[in-house]
């Protein structure tokens, strides 16, 4: 399970950072990345809001087909 914590972990330090150092704002579409070991956690921040939404987490080869 040292990836679900690794996982965990990022999402929750989205919390108090949402462009915490290491994440990249994705190319050709709106949101931001961040990595987690060979996980990436995509996701959107709404600044209105203030709130972060995890849009999909998946293994590096395969996250960004699926968007």
């Amino acid at each position: 399970e040292p990836n679900y914590s690794r996982i965990k972990q990022r999402i929750l330090l989205l919390a108090s950072n949402p462009r915490p150092r290491g994440s990249s704002k994705l190319t050709g579409r709106e949101g931001w990345r961040i990595r987690a070991g060979d996980y990436r956690i995509i996701y959107e921040i709404c600044e209105q809001d203030k709130s972060v939404t995890i849009l999909h987490i998946g293994h590096r080869r395969n996250v960004y087909k699926n968007l």
